[in-house]
């Protein structure tokens, strides 16, 4: 190439290669042109446009090809995000199967069966979209499913949908509900008891408890984590692995391994003496050891149990002798010792800096000291015992006994071993004897002033005496009495003292008083009761099939430990409160009179099992209660045979006993295991009553029932053949021609045909998400699902979709379907009760709309916070844990808002008068400010944190203007409306004040 042909080259790339300008020119280039630019061809190109030509050449060639394909699929995942942003994860993993199913051994499938598998799962994409994803996963050997369904995934996570959100959200990071200390300490003494009961085996606490006093050489109660499990071991505790992990970790509150053995003690002799209740075989375990163990006789056992009284009465009589000096605190103290039948040493010190106690057993031991031994001084301790009986009655160590007893000289010991839970010690300063007349004349001065009650009290020092209570072996609290009053003094000595114990939570709280002062405050209870006249919400969060109709139009849920029947025309309820715990479900037999309900078990409480109640709705009288002993956990599901007086109980159990019974005797017809984790409805066909179905996580069998020989058998499997088989079933319900129809958690709809277990119809993707309810009505199905959609579907070959209808949002999904007269009645899994006028045309639901005023509604987690609103309509607000703020009329007894704000958990709320601003304290510390619009809607106007701790307490001042916060970190935190420079109001903050 010459020079010449070099710069032509050089100038038609300028052309063709832009160089920062705009690429479209309206200068025709050399190679379309039909003539020659002389002008041009007689230009000279200069070397800098050589060298800027070639660098731009270069630059263009080392463009990086990965990041293009990078840009490439993040705008397809975007394109594709906004498209399946509408598909479940039930339908995406519904896709995921038809791809399997289409491909081949090595995961590859053609276009076609790509195309045909996103048909059959509705799942539309564009044209252009669909043939980008095939030649990028396209290759020699066809489309890699796998990698196809990964990227449709990602794009899917890239949605803002709530399961979404969930599932990459943190666990540990998620809002959780607030379990107190107390429930999680029944829960592990619930625990250890059924290990106990379990294993059959007994603690001998005594020799645990003597083991940890001689490793804890500190006297301070605490030992290192590995002596305790070497201890345990020794002893061959049946405590052991997780469960021993968890109850030192709970006595372990500074977290560092050191371990409170009182409390340690203190879980297990409650767990134990729990046990012996439960399971009382475990009571004679002790007596079995101890005929096993010799015992070795202690020379204190060889006196009487009266004359061990006899000296322990002298020696306090000694102490009264004369009124002590008033001792230091720091210098005062307590040690009891002495022998039990084990030859076991006990001790109990009260210390300026620590108190150790342990509760010896029954017995009363004097220790003498070395003859060698000659102390100035002797410690002494006045002690107030009672020792209880195995009958429950206590016998009181009389101080008033004048029997004399010779003393000897040197330092005594007194020990009073008790298993009572109070404890009074009153220190006494040591005084010196000088030999042993002096002790004798002081004896008998005690014995001449033991008469006169007053005089020995006024000998009592009672201005440093020290309340300890002690609960299960363990020290709870210990009190400092100091009265410089005089006059208050007065009726302490000389009044009769009492002491009151008050037990709270399995924790016993003591205080000391005047009985007369306590005369004096008794009143009389009121001859008033509290009577039940509403009740709010409804409870459609964690149970199914719940709202049903009575005979009178009546409808019947339940709520709590309450079934409502409330009557919508007059608008008053009435109510069945016969239940002990919580109503898990309920049904009504045919004849709309007869209701069964089935209760929790209540796990504090052993006494409270899980039943089931049939009564009466007209009034209210209970039939029969059934299973008593014999369910477990709860009643998971039940129904009554059509037509029949048989009735079907599902309960909780590991095993999910399925038991049959006559609702006219209460007696047992059968019983049979169903071997599922979860069952989540039952069903006797309408046509072959003796045929019932359950339902459950991947369960479904048909059953039947045999009244004349009261057996139970299974009958039939589902053949699902090619149909997808989903992992729950959730919910049925029956035609009139005996066809079964099914919910699942795909989303699908399957009809099994003429009490058949084979699939004649089906509706896939019904709903987005699992389906809930269905319900056969004119002809029509109508379902409801998770995402909250009605849907009805017209019977017959294609079941097609004959309209549909939209909740709220905020009353999340659709928990159950029921028809009451001409209303379509909507129970929500937010623990609302709606209503839908149907169409009287052919679809139930063709322009159908929700009835204005909501029939109940309430919260599904805790309600921490209400308040009253006195002039507003709305005048009781209440807020919860789960983020709702409803708003309720009390006069017309009708619910008035609902606001829901995720993410929050409200412990408090407090609302001005007309209930036009709302402050409402979180979990975590927020402050958050809601207004009334003219619309009459509850908006945000201020959500901000606060303080770390939780907010306990909140409190509007009388004219608005200025909010309280009381924090669980001590602190009142104080914001005000205050105005700003363009004359506008804001909420901003104030100030603290310090508790």
């Amino acid at each position: 190439m010459d020079e010449e042909d070099f710069e032509d080259f050089v100038f038609t790339f300028n052309k063709a290669m832009p160089t920062g300008k705009s690429q479209r020119s309206t200068r025709p280039s050399y190679e379309t042109s039909g003539h020659t630019d002389k002008r041009k061809q007689s230009q000279k190109a200069p070397k800098s446009n050589f060298r800027k030509a070639h660098r731009d050449l270069n630059i263009a060639e080392t463009k990086d090809p990965v990041e293009d394909r990078h840009k490439q699929d993040e705008k397809m995942l975007k394109e594709l995000s906004d498209i399946v942003g509408d598909y479940s994860q039930q339908r995406m993993r519904a896709l995921h199967m038809s791809l399997r199913q289409y491909g081949n051994d090595e995961g590859r499938m053609t276009s076609k069966e790509t195309l045909q598998a996103l048909q059959e799962n509705s799942v539309t994409l564009p044209s252009l979209l669909l043939k980008s994803l095939i030649a990028k996963f396209d290759s020699t050997k066809g489309i890699d499913l796998e990698a196809l369904f990964r990227f449709l995934m990602e794009s899917h996570g890239r949605t803002g949908r709530d399961s979404v959100m969930a599932m990459h959200k943190r666990n540990d990071l998620a809002p959780r509900n607030d379990v107190s200390q107390d429930d999680i300490d029944d829960d592990l003494l619930w625990r250890i008891e059924s290990q106990l009961i379990k294993s059959h085996e007994y603690i001998n606490l005594t020799d645990l408890r003597n083991e940890l006093q001689r490793r804890d050489t500190a006297k301070c109660g605490i030992i290192d984590g590995p002596q305790l499990k070497h201890v345990c071991n020794d002893l061959q505790l049946p405590i052991y692995g997780a469960l021993l992990k968890n109850l030192m970790k709970r006595c372990d509150e500074e977290k560092n391994d050191k371990i409170c053995w009182p409390e340690f003690l203190s879980f297990l002799e409650r767990a134990q003496e729990s046990a012996k209740i439960t399971c009382p075989s475990l009571k004679s375990l002790p007596e079995r050891l101890k005929s096993r163990t010799p015992i070795e006789p202690s020379p204190i056992d060889e006196l009487s149990s009266k004359t061990r009284i006899n000296i322990v009465n002298k020696l306090r009589k000694k102490s009264s002798l004369k009124k002590p000096n008033i001792v230091k605190e720091e210098d005062a103290g307590v040690m009891a010792s002495g022998n039990n039948a084990e030859n076991h040493e006990k001790k109990m010190e009260i210390k300026e800096n620590g108190i150790n106690a342990n509760v010896p057993n029954e017995e009363i031991s004097i220790e003498q000291p070395k003859k060698e031994e000659t102390p100035d001084k002797l410690d002494q301790e006045q002690t107030d015992h009672n020792i209880e009986k195995d009958g429950g009655q206590s016998d009181v160590i009389s101080s008033q006994d004048e029997r004399s007893l010779p003393s000897t000289s040197g330092d005594i010991e007194e020990q009073s071993s008790t298993n009572t839970e109070e404890t009074r010690v009153q220190d006494t300063p040591s005084e010196q004897l000088s030999d042993k007349d002096n002790a004798d004349e002081n004896l008998k001065t005690a014995d001449e002033t033991s008469d006169d009650k007053t005089k020995i009290g006024a000998q009592y020092d009672t201005d440093n005496v020290e309340m300890v209570t002690f609960k299960n072996g363990q020290i709870v609290s210990v009190d400092n009495k100091e009265d410089d009053d005089d006059e208050n003094h007065k009726v302490l000595t000389e009044g009769e003292k009492t002491v009151v114990s008050i037990e709270v939570k399995g924790k016993t709280l003591s205080f000391t008083t005047d009985k007369d002062f306590i005369d004096k405050q008794l009143i009389e209870p009121p001859c008033e009761r509290m009577r039940l006249q509403w009740v709010y919400g409804y409870r459609g969060n964690d149970c199914r099939k719940n709202i049903h109709t009575l005979a009178g139009g009546e409808i019947l849920y339940f709520m709590s430990y309450v079934a409502i029947i409330y009557n919508k025309d007059t608008h008053k309820q009435k109510f069945y409160k016969e239940h002990t715990d919580d109503i898990k479900c309920i049904d009504v037999h045919s004849n709309k009179f007869i209701v069964a309900s089935g209760q929790y078990a209540n796990r504090k409480n052993t006494a409270i099992k899980a039943v089931v109640r049939v009564w009466r709705s007209d009034n209210l009288h209970t039939l029969h209660v059934l299973g008593e002993n014999m369910f477990e956990k709860s009643i998971a599901c039940l129904t009554f045979a059509p037509n029949k007086d048989l009735i079907a109980v599902v309960d909780n159990s590991l095993e999910k006993k399925l038991t049959v019974w006559d609702t006219s005797n209460g007696s047992l017809m059968g019983q049979e295991v169903l071997h599922t984790d979860l069952v989540c409805d039952i069903g006797f066909n309408p046509k072959y009553p003796d045929i019932l179905v359950t339902i459950g996580k991947e369960h479904t069998c048909w059953w039947k029932v045999y009244p004349e020989s009261d057996t139970i058998q299974a009958s039939l499997k589902p053949d699902y053949d090619n149909f997808l088989r989903a992992k729950f079933v959730i919910c049925l319900t029956y035609n009139e021609k005996g066809d079964l129809i099914t919910g699942d958690s795909n989303g699908t709809i399957y009809v099994f045909g003429d009490g058949g277990n084979k699939i004649t119809n089906f509706i896939k993707h019904a709903h987005d998400g699992p389906v809930f309810t269905v319900l056969y009505h004119r002809g029509y199905i109508l379902s409801g699902g998770r995402d909250g959609i009605i849907h009805t579907w017209q019977w017959g070959k294609n079941m097609n979709s004959a309209g549909f209808i939209q909740m709220p949002k905020m009353e999340g999904g659709v928990r159950m379907l029921c028809v009451s007269k001409s209303s379509l009645l909507i129970g929500t899994t937010m623990n609302s009760l709606l209503a839908v006028k149907l169409s009287e045309g052919d679809a139930p639901l063709q322009g159908a709309q929700f009835e204005d005023n909501t029939i109940t509604q309430c919260h599904y987690d805790e309600l921490r916070g209400l308040t009253i609103a006195s002039t507003s309509l709305a005048d009781v607000y209440t807020a919860g844990l789960d983020g709702i703020v409803c708003g309720y009329n009390s006069q017309d007894r009708k619910p008035t808002s609902k606001v829901q704000f995720k993410c929050n958990q409200y412990l408090c709320v407090d609302a001005n008068d007309n209930g036009a601003l709302l402050a409402l304290g979180t979990k975590d510390g927020h402050l958050q400010i809601l207004r009334r619009n003219d619309k009459g809607i509850l908006e945000e106007i201020l959500n901000r944190k606060i303080c770390k701790e939780r907010i306990d307490c909140i409190k509007l001042s009388p004219d608005s203007r200025s909010i309280a916060a009381g924090s669980h970190d001590s602190c009142v935190y104080i914001f005000s409306n205050l105005p700003k420079e363009d004359g506008s109001l804001v909420w901003e903050y104030a100030g603290r004040l310090q508790a």
